[in-house]
């Protein structure tokens, strides 16, 4: 009963590494094919990587913030692309590309709150205006986004769960410069290869390790079925002796093993009643 449950647990385990995988790989593929930004049923998520957005809940009522809408890092945000440029107000929360960093080459996904919108002469929206929820950063620390730039508005989140997320694609956790200055060169290597890490840890290992599983049932079972037939040969009286004898000394070293297994815990009992 034991062996049996522990099989369905088994079961259960790499069925949802399974699943885990191909969640990442369409996600992966999704991200790809629009941009760096995944898309999946409307919606698109991110893990906040940064803490620019972090407030207290004390600070937050201060300034009037609806509590739905405040993120913090290492969340799981959804945004919903359905949602367009003209409709937003101040107080919105979006996800748009930027640069994190004055005259940084590299665009990121970034989400920041709405704080102002900047209209023509004909109340046209030309940009809005952005800005991290943490007091800590300075007032005049803000974003502009244009429509080119905008990607969704904030649905929902799942705290902390992107710290996971955050883990498997980020190679921040690899330190390979130790404190007198000197590089270790390997661990500068896979600082470095950020893309196969996280690849490999979300996609290929789950993979192999269920393979690995599957081959080893497989294995049991082609076993068990040589044992049956071999069953099956001596009741028909087909067999050889020599396979014969095989399965009776199989068979009586396995009784042997009972036998010692009984005497040990008989032995057990009897020094605890003494």
């Amino acid at each position: 009963m034991g062996k049996k449950i522990a099989n369905i647990i088994g079961d259960i385990i790499l069925g949802l590494i399974v699943v885990f995988a191909i969640v990442g790989i369409i996600y992966g593929l999704s991200s790809r094919q629009n941009n760096g930004v995944p898309k999946i049923f409307g919606k698109s998520a991110f893990a906040v990587p940064t803490s620019s957005m972090d407030i207290s809940k004390s600070e937050a009522e201060a300034k009037g913030l609806n509590k739905k809408t405040l993120i913090h890092k290492g969340d799981i945000v959804f945004g919903d692309l359905s949602v367009a440029y003209e409709e937003l107000q101040v107080g919105d929360v979006i996800f748009f590309k930027g640069n994190l960093i004055q005259n940084d080459p590299n665009e990121y996904i970034i989400v920041h709150r709405i704080v102002d919108i900047a209209k023509d002469e004909d109340n046209k929206i030309q940009y809005y205006i952005t800005r991290g929820d943490n007091p800590q950063i300075p007032e005049d620390d803000v974003q502009v986004v244009r429509k080119s730039d905008y990607i969704a508005k904030l649905a929902g989140r799942l705290p902390a769960t992107g710290y996971i997320v955050l883990f498997l694609t980020s190679n921040s956790w690899i330190n390979y410069e130790a404190k007198d200055g000197t590089e270790n060169a390997f661990l500068k290597g896979l600082y470095n290869f950020k893309l196969p890490i996280g690849f490999g840890l979300l996609i290929i290992v789950p993979i192999f390790i269920y393979l690995i599983v599957m081959i080893v049932k497989l294995v049991s079972v082609i076993g068990n079925n040589k044992k049956v037939d071999a069953a099956n040969e001596i009741a028909q009286g087909v067999v050889s002796d020599d396979v014969k004898d095989a399965i009776i000394q199989e068979y009586m070293k396995k009784q042997e093993e009972l036998k010692k297994a009984q005497e040990a815990q008989n032995q057990e009992e009897s020094k605890k009643e003494e």
